[in-house]
C-alpha cells in the first residue's frame, strides 16, 4: 500500500502495476508486463502464479498478490458514499445494516467491490453480492473478507476464497517504488 503523490488516475494504475512488479518480486516470481491478459470483460491476470488485485482510491494505491486462490482488493477513502448511493447495490437488508451504525456506505461498497473484483465480475453485478459481517457471497462462491487499517481516513477490504490468516500490508513510500523500478530498467 503506497500513498500517491500525482492524482491523476492513469499514474495511480502505473503506480498500481509497479506495486505489482515489487510483490511478485518479493515472492519471487517474475512479472512481464507484456504478458497481462485482459479477458472480454475479466478480471486482469498474469499466466502462472498467484491471483493479484489492484485498487486506488483518494491518493492511495494498493495491491493484493496472493499464491493459492482469488483475490480482491479494494480502497476508497472513508465517507466517499453516502446511504442514498446504495439502493442500487444492496439490498434493504443491507441498507439497515448502514442505517443501524454497523458500517459505512463507503465500507458496503468497498466490500461489494472486493468480492466482484475477487471472481472477475463486473461493477454492474454489485448488488449480486450478499454481505455477512467478514463474509459475502457472489455467483455462488462465499468468499472471506479482511479489513486492514491501511492509510488514515481511507476503508479497505480484502475478499478471499480461501480463509487465511490477516494480511501483513508492506508500506512502500512512492519515491523508494519509484526509485526501485527506475534502478531495474
Amino acid at each position: 500500500m503506497l500513498r500517491r503523490a500525482i492524482p491523476a488516475d492513469r499514474n495511480a494504475t502505473l503506480l498500481g502495476l509497479l506495486l505489482l512488479c515489487s510483490a511478485r518480486r518479493a515472492l519471487g516470481w517474475s512479472t512481464v508486463l507484456a504478458d497481462l491478459v485482459y479477458p472480454d470483460g475479466g478480471k486482469p491476470a498474469l499466466p502462472g502464479a498467484g491471483d493479484f488485485s489492484i485498487s486506488h482510491g483518494g491518493d492511495c494505491v494498493g495491491c493484493a498478490v496472493v499464491a493459492d486462490s482469488p483475490v480482491g482488493f479494494d480502497v476508497e477513502p472513508a465517507g466517499r458514499l453516502t446511504p442514498q448511493a446504495l439502493r442500487l447495490i444492496a439490498s434493504a437488508g443491507e441498507r439497515a445494516r448502514v442505517e443501524a451504525g454497523e458500517l459505512t456506505a463507503t465500507a458496503m461498497a468497498v466490500a461489494k467491490e472486493a468480492a466482484v473484483k475477487a471472481l472477475g465480475g463486473r461493477y454492474t453485478q454489485l448488488s449480486d453480492v450478499a454481505l455477512g459481517r467478514d463474509e459475502a457471497s457472489f455467483a455462488g462462491t462465499a468468499l472471506y473478507l479482511e479489513w486492514p487499517q491501511l492509510a488514515p481516513g481511507h476503508v479497505a477490504v480484502l475478499a478471499h476464497a480461501v480463509r487465511r490468516p490477516a494480511a501483513a500490508p508492506v508500506y512502500v513510500p512512492a519515491h523508494e517504488l519509484l526509485g526501485s523500478w527506475s534502478s531495474t530498467r
